[in-house]
């Protein structure tokens, strides 16, 4: 089998997918952070501004982490 072709086999397309959905979610989450956190500070609502944009930069770091470990595979062909 050909790793090269579309399908199942395209170990790369996998990846470049799994990139796309973990760089989607860190972005994301930034943006909710800031909005969050900015918000909370206007309206004085404690919740919009620490614990959301708390769990919004755990979901941020999660997501670079997961980046990293793609960016860093090895592949032995």
């Amino acid at each position: 089998m050909n790793n090269y072709s579309g399908g199942s086999g395209d170990i790369v397309g996998q990846r470049k997918q799994q990139m796309r959905k973990h760089v989607y979610t860190a972005r994301t989450s930034g943006a909710v952070a800031v909005v969050s956190l900015v918000a909370g500070l206007i309206l004085d609502i404690p919740l919009l501004s620490v614990v959301i944009p708390i769990i919004a930069v755990i979901v941020f770091i999660y997501s670079g982490v997961q980046i990293k470990k793609i960016l860093d595979h090895k592949d032995e062909w």
